[in-house]
């Protein structure tokens, strides 16, 4: 598998997880918003490694979210860890897909 599908596949893993965390407000367009944050910086940077959890924007004022942070968090991480792998044609290639740049 190429580093371009290896980092397609873990964004489709976390979109999964979007939608299997649902109640928490995981679909919501914060959350969407703040992973191509993430995502944004991780192909923007030389070699990018995580910076630390990301605090999503999730329901936590009317339940405890953290088990679905966790998750998010996880399946973010595998984000990063396929994008470090890429290349710079290859992060090229994933911002023109992603965010047509």
């Amino acid at each position: 598998m190429s580093t371009v599908q290896a980092v397609k596949k873990a964004i489709k893993a976390f979109n999964v997880k979007q939608v299997n965390l649902s109640k928490y407000g995981a679909l919501d367009g914060e959350v969407s918003g703040q992973m191509s944050h993430e995502l944004g910086h991780y192909l923007a940077a030389p070699d990018h490694a995580i910076h630390g959890p990301v605090t999503w924007e999730l329901y936590t004022a009317s339940m405890n979210c953290n088990r679905a942070n966790i998750a998010l968090n996880k399946a973010l991480a595998k984000i990063a860890d396929a994008v470090v792998l890429c290349d710079d044609q290859a992060k090229t290639e994933l911002k023109q897909y992603y965010f047509g740049a």
